[in-house]
């Protein structure tokens, strides 16, 4: 007697799009269901099976084992298979394109000024500049904010007693420090909570830095140290 079993696979594939920007946020959802007939459990090669919906069909032949990388490829929009090409061959897309107008660029980091360190000193920069220099809508620098025990740890004293103070120090260096008046005020500053561990030498974050950033902001992240 022959054993065999019957395999039901389903398959969810989620294209994100917008009008006028081949990767958006509004999903479209594109389900199917797929039978992989009868299967010998005693065989060691899978069997040949044909997919079908609407007008979309894939089939693959019996193989020693399964390869779905055609199937993922094939459901891709054509706007997506343009992007993945690109990507490919190093050629910059639409969505990594900052000279875009009104993109919403976070940049975001481990440390914050005054604790002049690269990972806090670097980022600060790269965010004036972004702002300075490209037509962004907005640049916000997310840096954390740590308690006065932490403070002293890695500035010597307890020099806030809010975020507001510490903003005020950061812009008052882009404007004075680093000559960046023209940019001094116009960039946006977050603050995460965050804690020192002595043992790395950094800073981490206490809380999920995505549940800060709006949804509607959310288009380009420099991800820093």
């Amino acid at each position: 007697m022959l054993l065999c079993v019957v395999l039901m696979l389903s398959l969810e594939y989620v294209s994100v799009r917008q009008e006028g920007d081949p990767v958006g946020r509004r999903p479209i959802h594109r389900r199917t269901n797929m039978k992989l007939g009868i299967m010998p459990m005693i065989s060691k090669r899978l069997p040949s099976f044909s997919l079908s919906f609407g007008n979309y069909k894939f089939s693959a032949p019996g193989a020693d084992r399964l390869d779905l990388t055609e199937l993922v490829t094939s459901l891709r929009t054509p706007e997506e298979e343009e992007i993945a090409r690109d990507l490919k061959i190093g050629k910059s897309v639409n969505i990594s394109d900052l000279s875009r107008p009104g993109r919403n660029v976070w940049v975001i980091t481990t440390a914050s000024l005054p604790w002049k360190t690269g990972t806090a000193v670097n980022p600060t920069l790269r965010a004036a500049y972004l702002l300075r220099l490209t037509p962004a809508a907005k640049v916000t620098l997310m840096v954390p904010w740590v308690e006065a025990v932490d403070q002293e740890k890695v500035m010597g004293s307890h020099k806030y007693k809010n975020q507001k103070q510490q903003e005020r120090d950061i812009r008052q260096w882009l404007r004075n420090d680093a000559g960046m008046a023209d940019v001094a005020n116009k960039l946006n500053v977050m603050f995460y909570k965050g804690r020192y561990h002595p043992d790395y030498g950094s800073i981490f974050p206490v809380e999920d830095l995505l549940a800060l950033i709006p949804s509607e902001e959310a288009d380009v992240a420099v991800l820093e140290e």
